[in-house]
């Protein structure tokens, strides 16, 4: 699925809800991007040799901008998987401290602001990728990065988040995570 495609479904699915209040508000001040030459030390030891070379070689294309970031990503869960991606991601986000916070209050109308526990977009991701489907996985980490690039309004972004994996799992995701 192409990144416009993705874009003209999450408008849809906002303007789904301009009608209703929501009931979950996340405000991120910003989502780490992810250099993906940062994640060969985590991805490496856990592939065989070829597919490191070839994971090598698809990057080298992807520096001199012989294929977009899009083909890059899908090519490299591929070849790796997506499990392995998610892990790497969160091995990363593990070494790293973030300025991203989130308070989740109870109440019926979920309430995540900035001010008390640290946590990151990151590691909603890797407790969201196991429990959605690859598409959405892959929806989920680009609408993460076009909201890192300023491309979508921090007012768009958690009903886009939400929108695709659901608010079930969304909830359960935001729930599991304040519990650590």
């Amino acid at each position: 699925m192409d990144p416009s495609t993705v874009q003209q479904m999450s408008d849809l699915q906002i303007t789904d809800t301009v009608n209703e209040q929501p009931r979950t508000q996340i405000n991120f001040p910003s989502i780490p991007v992810v250099p993906y030459d940062r994640m060969f030390p985590f991805l490496i030891p856990h592939i065989h040799p070829d597919k490191a070379n070839e994971l090598h070689t698809l990057f080298d294309k992807y520096k001199r901008d012989e294929i977009p970031k899009a083909t890059f990503f899908l090519l490299m869960i591929d070849i790796v998987g997506v499990q392995l991606v998610s892990s790497a991601l969160a091995q990363m986000q593990e070494q790293q401290k973030s300025n991203l916070q989130v308070t989740v209050n109870e109440q019926p109308g979920t309430q995540i602001n900035s001010g008390k526990p640290v946590a990151t977009f990151y590691d909603m991701y890797r407790i969201l990728a196991p429990q959605i489907g690859l598409d959405e996985s892959i929806d989920l980490y680009f609408l993460g990065d076009k909201y890192q690039r300023g491309e979508i309004p921090a007012s768009s972004f958690l009903p886009l988040m939400q929108g695709i994996v659901g608010e079930p799992v969304f909830r359960s995701a935001a729930h599991t995570l304040l519990n650590r």
